[in-house]
């Protein structure tokens, strides 16, 4: 199928952002004729947006009934209607909903928020209202669009869903490691009455068949020797692997690592090569440099900001580069990884960047990159580590700031 990009008026031919070209066919006649769209969902897929809002906006221009059949993936439009003024209304469609008023990406996420369509930009961090006069504005506004439609893959939770979903799976931990300790006692006991048992059976069989001592401590001493050679194999077995995890950790590369400084200067050239390089050619190669290099994740964030702003990190360039940070946090990512990477960096610049760390911690927070709770437990630990002591002392008015929002926020409930 022919590709065309989005928008169409982009005559680049190695365009990243491409849609299926729009196929339409009139069928039926008198007053049933109707205009087939047949590609509207793979369109809508390339758009990241669901099919019933561009066949809603076809509708509200054309003045006609409009509706998707999922089935087949097609839209319906009452009345015949060119090809070439279906394109154009789409282009307009894309123009207003698809592409972010600030960059011209098509990377914004719509969000309803207060009744109104709004949008956030993934690619430059744009914040900002959409056209809410629309016709098909009211529909969106009653329909937001799911978790599927964000063009990050995946819509973020609210801080009270990943809340909950941590104290799940906090419990659902607890459950499975004490059903495990509860498997592990039972086999114990188990393992117990056996020996018990067979102890019993061998002074019975002595004491019945005194004739067969001979046949019977041969078959016992086989049976030992079979015991004590699985033990040794389980033993070396046992060996081997604690000596290949030793090596893994000693060879785990930390922030300090020559190899992470050599990944750090590759990306910052992929970064300076263009002042706004988009986000999804920064995280792949983020992602090929981590695999190459075999860092964890903690490393990843660090890697990411030292890229990203060199020596120069303030509360205010934080904030435009969110988006770079929040790409590269996944479910392997925790509160610590976040809170070390930071932490390291800053005090690794030190000046500045050291007197800004309270303020960027309020950034992330403001972001829900970081949820109270999570810093708060993080820096209650005492640690001899003097990178975290100072950062600590550092973050004390932020904390204590943080400690009495949570004390109203609990008052409140």
């Amino acid at each position: 199928m022919a590709l065309v990009n989005i928008p169409r008026d982009r005559d680049d031919p190695n365009y990243r952002y491409k849609m299926p070209k729009l196929v339409s066919k009139i069928e039926g006649r008198g007053n049933g004729i109707k205009t087939n769209i047949f590609n509207m969902g793979e369109i809508a897929r390339a758009l990241k947006r669901p099919p019933m809002y561009p066949t809603k906006f076809f509708g509200c221009e054309l003045g006609a009934m409009a509706k998707f059949e999922e089935a087949e993936e097609k839209a319906l439009v009452n009345g015949a209607h060119k090809e070439s003024d279906l394109v154009n209304i789409l282009d307009k469609f894309i123009q207003m909903y698809v592409l972010c008023p600030g960059c011209e990406l098509p990377e914004i996420d719509i969000i309803v928020k207060k009744g109104l369509l709004t949008c956030k930009c993934n690619a430059c961090g744009y914040q900002g209202s959409l056209d809410n006069v629309h016709k098909a504005a009211t529909y969106m506004v009653r329909n937001p669009p799911d978790a599927g439609s964000s063009t990050m893959g995946k819509k973020k939770k609210s801080k009270e869903e990943r809340r909950a979903e941590k104290q799940e799976k906090q419990a659902k931990d607890a459950k499975e490691k004490k059903e495990k300790k509860k498997k592990r006692t039972e086999e114990d006991d188990e393992s117990d009455e056996e020996s018990g048992h067979n102890g019993h059976g061998k002074e019975a069989s002595g004491d019945a068949t005194p004739t067969n001592d001979g046949e019977t401590d041969s078959w016992d001493d086989e049976k030992e020797k079979k015991k004590d050679k699985k033990k040794k194999k389980d033993k070396k077995k046992s060996s081997v692997l604690d000596s290949e995890k030793r090596l893994m950790q000693k060879e785990a590369l930390v922030f300090d690592s020559p190899e992470l400084q050599d990944v750090i200067e590759r990306l910052r050239n992929v970064v300076s090569r263009s002042e706004t390089v988009d986000l999804a050619t920064f995280f792949q190669e983020m992602r090929i440099l981590q695999v190459s290099q075999d860092f964890d994740s903690k490393c990843r964030i660090y890697v990411t900001v030292a890229a990203i702003f060199n020596d120069d990190m303030t509360p205010t360039s934080l904030e435009q580069r969110m988006p770079y940070i929040l790409k590269v946090v996944d479910s392997s990512v925790s509160a610590n990884d976040m809170l070390d990477a930071f932490g390291y960096y800053c005090n690794e610049k030190g000046g500045a960047a050291m007197t800004n760390f309270p303020y960027c911690l309020q950034k992330l927070y403001n972001a829900e990159a970081l949820e109270a709770e999570d810093i708060l437990k993080y820096y209650s630990e005492d640690r001899a580590d003097p990178v975290f002591s100072a950062c600590k002392k550092q973050a004390e008015p932020f904390l204590q700031w943080l400690a009495q929002d949570e004390e109203t926020s609990e008052e409140e409930d």
